[in-house]
């Protein structure tokens, strides 16, 4: 940074770790989650619900995965254990994170994802009653297990997947509320630090050293100044901190994410 931050980065060793008490999601608040996804699946005559990887997959099997064109899912039943697909030399990255009792089945380059997972559908006499598709699934996927089970009723599982994520538990509240203070103290210890000169890149570099070194994680960092601050989401243009003119900052610790803490 342009010589304003040699000096301040030796105040990081003021700040110390406020996230040691966070307490991560455990096995028995995602047995909860389940459960809770069950009854509404059963309550609104759902079947399965289909859930690829993102916000959803993480919450309800702790699996954190990309998405790319090989299908890896999970299919939670109204009743008994999940299913998760997944390509044949994922598996074992997979069941790295996988933190509930559920049923993994691979598939080969050869073979298609979507007849693996009509098939379970139909073991489990489930073929025959709504299929939920969690609203961030993408079309190739919909389409393929649409053909893989002629005649199936494809339906939203938002009020599954929305009824369970949108009331958040006290174990939630908790984590939640510890990345707000991460965020708020970095605050605090950032903007009496913002000069004149500085652009968003060392500003974002303050905002995100500080975010760590009080045990947080770094979720975002926009920062925009002068002009860019009327726009949403900035402009390309070069910017600098100038005397008089606005300094936006949009940041934050992870709220998924916090001393270790995945919810």
């Amino acid at each position: 940074m342009p010589g304003c931050c040699a000096p301040q980065s030796r105040t990081f060793s003021a700040l110390k770790p406020i996230t040691g008490d966070a307490v991560p999601i455990g096995a028995a608040e995602r047995r909860d989650r389940l459960a809770r996804a069950q009854a509404l699946m059963r309550a609104n005559g759902i079947g399965a619900v289909l859930i690829e990887p993102g916000a959803s997959l993480l919450y309800f099997t702790a699996v954190r995965w990309g998405r790319s064109e090989r299908l890896t899912a999970a299919v939670i039943p109204a009743e008994g254990e999940p299913l998760i697909v997944t390509p044949f030399f994922e598996e074992p990255s997979v069941r790295e994170s996988l933190s509930i009792p559920a049923e993994v089945r691979v598939w080969q380059e050869h073979e298609s994802p979507f007849a693996l997972v009509a098939g379970w559908l139909r073991e489990k006499k489930l073929a025959g009653r709504p299929i939920g598709i969690e609203e961030t699934v993408r079309h190739f996927a919909v389409d393929g297990l649409a053909k893989a089970l002629p005649g199936a009723k494809l339906v939203s599982a938002n009020p599954v997947v929305r009824g369970c994520r949108m009331i958040k538990t006290p174990a939630e509240i908790a984590l939640m509320q510890k990345a707000a203070d991460v965020t708020m103290a970095t605050y605090r210890w950032t903007w009496p630090r913002i000069e004149a000169g500085m652009t968003p890149q060392d500003i974002a570099a303050l905002m995100s050293a500080a975010t760590r070194a009080l045990g947080g994680q770094v979720a975002f960092n926009l920062i925009l100044l002068g002009e860019a601050s009327a726009y949403p989401h900035g402009t390309g243009k070069p910017q600098k901190v100038a005397k008089g003119e606005v300094v936006l900052m949009d940041c934050g610790a992870d709220g998924l994410w916090c001393g270790g803490a995945w919810l």
